[in-house]
């Protein structure tokens, strides 16, 4: 027996992600999406990374290093490979190098992961309060380079550039934070320490809301919202809550089902587009039912496929 809590915060999270990449609810209330799509459900990466930093503690020597390395960088390139029609074209090289670089749509995170965790490992003797005040300052970096982009405050080529989302949304301004933050929580036993209340976590989920809700009156309507400052704490709130809650069970493919969905839906939210835009839709079936669907079906075969060929998930 072990506890599954963590597992299923994984899964709930993964469909977070495929519904904010739909724009859930986008047509019929604009308003009320916007707080869902670039609040409420912009936590599920934070938390995904806030988790991956909390294990990666235990990445204590080179030779894991390098293990944990090879596995993420082998994912990586299986799935850059898989998505490869989509992004690469041989007409216009610079920017498959770039793409490559960055990562292709879902695929940022896993780049992301690898680049921040090797930044971290070599950091990971350094004072905790250090460590802390870097990976903040990093945050308010791109959160400034998000807003003077979202706010449209330049013009021209720089205000292409700020508005191009590898800008602010990478390893060193984003994904570096998050994991940076779930590792010190392991370090510092915070979660031994620590048992929010659910009443906070309720708060904390408020604030994010309330932020995206503000940002949405007072700065831009339209424009994607990554990074939010209330999100460095309730990230680690909810994960904290989550981490003490007790439900056990044997299931060991709930972390991989997860990985899954998460890795495999944007496949599914081209096929609609593609279907959909030739003409091919005969019946009016909703993106989300259709997405959803097909990645959960997906997901379980991708489990299956796993046990076979080793990296894949």
């Amino acid at each position: 027996m072990r506890n599954l809590s963590i597992d299923y915060l994984k899964l709930f999270l993964a469909f977070l992600v495929v519904l904010l990449h739909l724009n859930f609810l986008s047509k019929n209330s604009p308003e009320l999406s916007y707080v869902l799509v670039n609040g409420l459900f912009r936590l599920a990466v934070p938390l995904f990374l806030v988790i991956t930093g909390y294990y990666f503690y235990n990445i204590d020597n080179k030779e894991k290093f390098k293990n944990w390395l090879f596995r993420i960088g082998i994912m990586y390139v299986i799935w850059m490979l898989i998505y490869s029609p989509f992004w690469f074209k041989f007409n216009n090289l610079i920017n498959s190098f770039v793409v490559i670089f960055f990562g292709y749509f879902v695929l940022w995170y896993l780049i992301g992961v690898l680049f921040s965790g090797a930044i971290l490992y070599f950091l990971r003797n350094i004072r905790s309060n250090t460590l802390l005040f870097l990976a903040l300052t990093l945050y308010i970096v791109g959160y400034c380079l998000q807003q003077l982009g979202n706010l449209h405050v330049f013009t021209g080529v720089i205000d292409k550039i700020l508005n191009w989302h590898p800008i602010s949304r990478n390893f060193i301004f984003d994904c570096f934070t998050f994991l940076t933050l779930g590792f010190l929580i392991k370090k510092l036993n915070f979660d031994l320490k620590y048992k929010p209340s659910l009443i906070i976590v309720l708060i904390s989920i408020l604030m994010v809301i309330l932020e995206s809700r503000l940002n949405y009156i007072y700065i831009s309507k339209s424009e994607p919202l990554d990074h939010i400052i209330s999100m460095l704490l309730t990230a680690p709130i909810i994960f904290l809550y989550v981490k003490n809650l007790k439900i056990m069970g044997e299931n060991k493919n709930l972390a991989l089902f997860s990985t899954a969905i998460f890795l495999i839906h944007p496949l599914f939210i081209l096929l609609y587009s593609f279907i959909h835009d030739h003409g091919l839709l005969w019946i009016g079936l909703p993106i989300e039912v259709f997405v959803i669907a097909l990645s959960v079906v997906s997901g379980f075969i991708l489990v299956i496929l796993n046990k076979k060929l080793k990296y894949i998930l």
